[in-house]
């Protein structure tokens, strides 16, 4: 009896570590189809595709590549045995569940090391604009606040008003600065998006 029992623990400890092993694995997948789907993204937004329509489509080749939502809701990306990628999109007609065609999005295959050097050509080609903003938007930012202050403390000083009054005739200018400080963070989040930080 006790050796039955024994077998049976060590089967239910076997178990758990394949288990354990199995959810490690989806996370590993899932973590390489969102890099795969990013990469995708990012090359048809820089014009690294072909786009064609196609009357059939040999899924039997193809590896479903699938990360939360598909690419302008419509289109699935696939990869094939050598490591292409491309968007496929289902064309049906009516309330027909058959497709008739199949509109395809090739997306060029680039090494590792080109598609870095493209991404970061095209990265700093709106960093100039993007700059431009954030500095106007800052300056904004530094001159309300000063306006502000000022406009505060001349309510202060001339001594009309209490502090509860000046804060209820600053209450527009107090609310400039909370618009232009939300227009600093975006500007800020952007600029640091074209640059890479």
């Amino acid at each position: 009896m006790q050796e039955e029992t024994v077998e049976l623990e060590e089967l239910h400890i076997e178990d758990a570590n394949t288990k354990v092993k199995k959810e490690y694995e989806k996370i590993l997948i899932r973590e390489q189809n969102r890099q795969k789907n990013v990469k995708a993204q990012n090359l048809v937004k820089l014009g690294c595709f072909e786009q064609k329509e196609e009357k059939s489509v040999d899924f039997s080749v193809l590896d479903k590549i699938t990360y939360e939502k598909q690419y302008q809701k419509v289109y699935d990306l696939y990869e094939d045995r050598d490591g292409n990628l491309m968007y496929i999109y289902a064309k049906t007609e009516g309330e027909s569940a058959k497709p008739y065609a199949y509109d395809v999005i090739y997306i060029e295959t680039l090494s590792d090391e080109d598609y870095k050097k493209i991404y970061k050509a095209s990265t700093f080609e709106g960093a100039a604009l993007a700059r431009g903003l954030y500095i106007t938007t800052f300056v904004m930012w530094i001159v309300s606040i000063v306006i502000t202050l000022s406009i505060i403390i001349y309510y202060l000083a001339s001594g009309d008003y209490d502090f509860i009054n000046v804060l209820i005739n600053s209450i527009s200018y107090l609310f400039f600065i909370a618009i232009i400080t939300a227009l600093l963070a975006i500007t800020d989040v952007s600029y640091r998006k074209y640059i890479g930080k």
